[in-house]
């Protein structure tokens, strides 16, 4: 009897070593996930600032952009203007020139 409650007490601390060395496993196995879980959470972090950088840059742009537009559509009338007042100069000189063609006699 004392033979098998020793052959029991074996086996049992055979087991014993078997489960420790698997939760020794577990634990290394959740320890690398955990700072894997880590890591991620950092990159994450790291894209979110990244993509509010660039919205934000965006926002800016669009904002350059607007203002850009507004001075280009002044241009334009500006230009516009100036251009009518040259089509007014240039019938002026055409009228002139016929006054002077008919003063001087040609």
């Amino acid at each position: 009897a004392a033979l098998e409650v020793e052959k029991s007490i074996s086996n049992l601390r055979g087991k014993f070593a078997e489960v420790s060395r698997q939760l020794a496993e577990s634990q290394r196995r959740f320890s690398e996930v955990s700072r894997e879980c880590a890591d991620a959470q950092r990159k994450f972090s790291e894209s979110s600032k990244d993509l509010l950088q660039a919205q934000n840059d965006l926002v800016e742009a669009r904002g350059k952009f607007s203002e850009l537009s507004g001075e280009l559509s002044k241009k334009s009338a500006e230009f516009l203007e100036v251009s009518g007042e040259l089509s007014g100069v240039r019938r002026q000189l055409v009228k002139s020139e016929g006054k002077v063609l008919e003063y001087s006699g040609e």
